[in-house]
């Protein structure tokens, strides 16, 4: 009797499973086709949003949702370059009834025209920035203190640079703390008018101090390791 009753209970779960499954597939085969109307528009409406391909070659997909209140599809893309993403450079796509309603976006024009600082080769590492972003803010660690630090995640490109890493570190913070290369643009202030100067590869340093007062994001150089900003 106990047998027979654990294979009907086995048939219920797989059979909840599948209509899950069936249930759940449609929805993200929908985002996926909201997606990808929406970079289709991007790339056919580049000299309308006076942007050149290599402007858009790397849309990186933040998010996709729609809205509960109105229906819309919002689509957020994140510019890259050379497969690294661009800091605080967004586009929102939004979408009613798969057809694009409205853009826009802060995107860098012509982006491969302005000049870099920073090289993939030669960077410190995601762990050197973490420690050089700790030292900047005046958060004394002991040398004891770091060694207690443990990579959870690593992300790298194919050629195998890494561009992201999460730690945790017990005696700066109880919150997991996030590494991330990127683009920095760096601006110069030009008769009161914010120019664009050049992108500098940084590794971005976030994390909340243990006491949960100060949460800090920091941007050191990927080459110096010198404090870029925050």
């Amino acid at each position: 009797m106990e047998q027979v009753y654990s294979n009907t209970r086995t048939c219920l779960i797989i059979r909840f499973t599948l209509v899950a499954l069936l249930l759940i597939n449609p929805v993200r085969l929908h985002a996926q086709s909201e997606v990808e109307t929406a970079r289709n528009y991007v790339a056919a409406t580049i000299e309308q949003q006076k942007l050149t391909p290599a402007d858009v070659n790397g849309l990186l997909l933040s998010s996709a949702y729609r809205s509960p209140t109105t229906g819309w599809f919002h689509v957020y893309f994140n510019q890259s370059y050379q497969s690294v993403e661009v800091y605080n450079r967004l586009m929102n796509v939004v979408l009613v009834d798969k057809q694009v309603v409205s853009l826009n976006h802060n995107f860098i024009s012509s982006i491969d025209l302005i000049p870099r600082v920073g090289a993939f080769k030669g960077k410190i590492t995601p762990l050197e920035a973490l420690q050089k972003a700790v030292a900047n803010v005046g958060i004394g660690l002991s040398s004891a203190n770091l060694l207690e630090t443990k990579a959870l995640t690593t992300a790298s490109l194919t050629d195998g640079t890494i561009t992201q890493s999460t730690y945790l570190l017990p005696a700066l913070s109880d919150e997991k703390i996030d590494v991330k290369l990127y683009w920095l643009p760096v601006e110069t202030d030009q008769k009161g008018q914010k120019i664009l100067d050049k992108l500098s590869l940084t590794w971005n340093v976030r994390f909340l101090t243990k006491d949960a007062k100060n949460g800090w994001n920091i941007h050191v150089d990927a080459l110096s390791g010198r404090y870029s900003g925050k």
